[in-house]
C-alpha cells in the first residue's frame, strides 16, 4: 500500500508495521488529502500497531496536519490501534506536532530522534 507522487511518497513496510512519509507533502485542503487519510484508515484497520515516520518529510501544511490530526483523532476513540510517531528533534514542526497531538491522544507514543545519531 502506497501513494507515489511527484512531491512525496507514502508507504507502508507491513514488517515493521510502519507508514513512512517522504518528500514534500503540500496537497490543497482536505479534498485532496482524502487519499492520504484513506490509506492511513486502511492500515489502521489492519493493525493494532502502527508507527508514523516523518522523519524523511520536508514539509507538511496545514491542512496535512489537519489530516494527521483527523487520523489520531479516529484512532483514538476506536481504541483499536497504538500509535507511535517518529521524528526528528531539529525540525521544530515535528515536535510541535507531536505535542498537540499527544494532547489529543495521550497514549500516543512519539519518538523525536536526533538526526546526526538516529537510526531506527
Amino acid at each position: 500500500m502506497e501513494i507515489n507522487a511527484k512531491d512525496y511518497c507514502i508507504r507502508y513496510d507491513a514488517n515493521s508495521k510502519t507508514i513512512v512519509f517522504q518528500g514534500i507533502l503540500m496537497l490543497r485542503g482536505s479534498k485532496e488529502y482524502e487519499g492520504v487519510l484513506q490509506l492511513l484508515r486502511d492500515i489502521a484497520e489492519q493493525s493494532e500497531s502502527l508507527t508514523l515516520d516523518l522523519r524523511d518529510l520536508k514539509m507538511l501544511n496545514s491542512s496535512g496536519i489537519n489530516t494527521l490530526t483527523r487520523f489520531v483523532i479516529e484512532t483514538r476513540d476506536k481504541q483499536k490501534s497504538q500509535l507511535c510517531m517518529v521524528g526528528y528533534e531539529e525540525i521544530a514542526w515535528h515536535e510541535m506536532l507531536f505535542n498537540n497531538l499527544q494532547r489529543l491522544m495521550p497514549n500516543l507514543q512519539s519518538q523525536l530522534l536526533s538526526s546526526t545519531t538516529s537510526n531506527l
